[in-house]
């Protein structure tokens, strides 16, 4: 069988929720010490450098565990069964916001040798004098700045599906990105479900303790998703149920 995805109904993100509810329910405690152990490595790190690089990688456990929910399985043994590869490309992904930020450095060291200060400095004076000379209103910036989170969202929604086709599919990460935007393209409400989990992250810096239930119901969400566009399958598999222990027989 060919593996690729396949156009939904919009309405299936309705399905997509009840059914992500459903699987953090069933592993709550396992996506609580999850989220808990990322709000302790935030606390750590000041910077936030190692979260931001560790971040895909939460998320990527995130949809591991989801699919173990869904089997009833050992969440521990569908983190084994995930190739090592899987998990270095996640890693490498996790890495690339390190190498842009080396970048940046690296020009503002070209441009302005020894004093990046003074350049970001004299950027934001320009910047102050462009806006006074030009009268631009608060509004104006409002509106300008939402327009880009609005295009930045537009563009980046193929990361929806990114981390569980890399992990779950075990796509090498060229194919798992080109499947990524193949599965937006064909399905551009993905966008929605997207920009709501990703502006209720600004959330937690409000209420830190709400990104537990955020990461139990987002990373559900993307298996879900995930399962529903290239598996064909949108409800979870019922909940298996330990047997008791058997009634002893009465005495003859």
């Amino acid at each position: 069988m060919h593996f690729s995805p396949r156009k939904v109904p919009s309405g299936n993100m309705r399905f997509w929720f009840v059914e992500a509810l459903e699987l953090s329910k069933r592993k709550a405690l396992l996506f609580l010490l999850l989220g808990l152990v990322s709000m302790g490595l935030g606390a750590l790190d000041e910077s936030g450098i190692i979260l931001v690089c560790v971040f895909p990688l939460i998320l990527s456990l995130g949809c591991v565990v989801a699919k173990s929910a869904d089997f009833s399985e050992s969440s521990l043994k569908k983190i084994i069964e995930v190739a090592p590869q899987a998990w270095m490309r996640v890693f490498f992904f996790g890495l690339m916001p390190l190498f842009v930020f080396f970048a940046i450095t690296l020009l503002i060291e070209m441009i302005s040798p020894g004093n990046p200060g003074a350049l970001f400095k004299h950027l934001e004076k320009s910047q102050e004098v462009s806006v006074t000379r030009n009268l631009i209103g608060s509004s104006i910036v409002v509106v300008i700045g939402a327009s880009v989170i609005g295009v930045a969202l537009w563009i980046t929604s193929y990361l929806w599906f990114l981390w569980a086709l890399i992990v779950i599919g075990e796509l090498p990460a060229i194919q798992a990105i080109n499947q990524s935007f193949e599965g937006f393209y064909i399905n551009k409400f993905i966008v929605w479900p997207y920009a709501v989990s990703v502006l209720s992250l600004l959330l937690v810096h409000i209420l830190p303790m709400l990104f537990i239930p955020w990461l139990a119901i987002s990373t559900s969400m993307m298996y879900v998703s995930y399962r529903d566009v290239w598996l064909g399958r949108k409800e979870n598999h019922p909940a298996l149920v330990k047997s008791a222990e058997p009634v002893l027989n009465n005495a003859t």
